[in-house]
């Protein structure tokens, strides 16, 4: 058999104009700051989705600093940020992905209560 290969025919339709740019399907993630928190990461994940909001976890196990370049590619609105001191303060901190880096509202911490309300605000 032949192969064109999947690089030349996704650029033989970008070339067509038949792709086009799409958002993320969720507009949530929450990042893995602390891989021995996975259980939690995933039942916020969960409240978030039981809430109607669209949320994912991330699952790779490369730094924060990856899996913002990952965020903005895919277009999520918010990013939550949980280690072990969020979790043993009971907050989670909520990073404005949408947002200019320099703007003032671009990151803050809530109870971990008050996260699913929260978010709804921050995504309409």
């Amino acid at each position: 058999g032949t192969s064109i290969g999947i690089d030349r025919a996704y650029a033989a339709l970008e070339k067509l104009g038949l792709t086009e740019e799409r958002a993320a399907v969720s507009e949530v993630l929450v990042m893995a700051l602390d891989f021995s928190l996975y259980g939690e990461y995933r039942r916020m994940a969960v409240e978030l989705r039981d809430a109607g909001l669209p949320a994912e976890v991330y699952v790779g196990k490369k730094g924060l600093k990856a899996q913002m370049r990952y965020a903005d590619r895919q277009g999520f609105k918010v990013g939550l940020l949980v280690g072990g001191d969020e979790l043993a303060a009971g907050e989670v901190t909520l990073k404005r992905l949408d947002l200019p880096m320099d703007h003032p509202d671009k990151q803050e911490t809530v109870k971990r209560s008050d996260l699913v309300a929260r978010v709804k605000e921050l995504v309409g």
